[in-house]
């Protein structure tokens, strides 16, 4: 009998090893898809921040965060999940990383109005396709977001 407690035991230790292993691989995935969906939705409410202030802005009828209030939900809705140096870096490269966003949107909103506009389509209909393009990834990165950070 106690050959099969110390069998039992072993066993015990074994899955309780692959449980926590798997705990932390789980964590850092997490983590993973918590930046990922993290830089959709920066990403995402960018292009339509940016997108208000083309011609085509008549279009956006919901409310867009700016950078510093994006910027305030993000650090409210990531730092309790990070530990100490991933806030450190999260802080260290915020900044950068969003303008250079920033900037990759403001310039692939005028590549393609510009596209459709040498293509001679009409600017309502540009805008039309520009926001009809834009606004799918937009809800996706949301509702991903909110699904995440509840």
């Amino acid at each position: 009998m106690e050959m099969n407690i110390k069998k039992l035991g072993g066993t015990v230790v074994i899955w309780l090893a692959i449980c926590l292993f798997i705990g932390k691989a789980s964590a850092e995935s997490s983590k993973y898809e918590l930046g990922s969906l993290m830089a959709q939705y920066i990403e995402s409410q960018d292009l339509i921040f940016q997108l208000r202030s083309t011609k085509c802005g008549y279009l956006i009828k919901i409310k867009i965060k700016n950078y510093d209030e994006l910027k305030s939900e993000i650090y409210a809705s990531i730092y309790p999940k990070l530990n100490d140096k991933e806030r450190i870096e999260l802080s260290n490269i915020y900044d950068a990383q969003f303008q250079r966003l920033h900037q990759a949107n403001k310039i692939t909103l005028e590549k393609n109005l510009k596209l459709y506009s040498d293509n001679g389509i009409d600017d309502k209909s540009a805008c039309g396709l520009l926001v009809g393009s834009v606004s799918p990834q937009f809800q996706k990165a949301l509702n991903n977001w909110e699904r995440v950070t509840r």
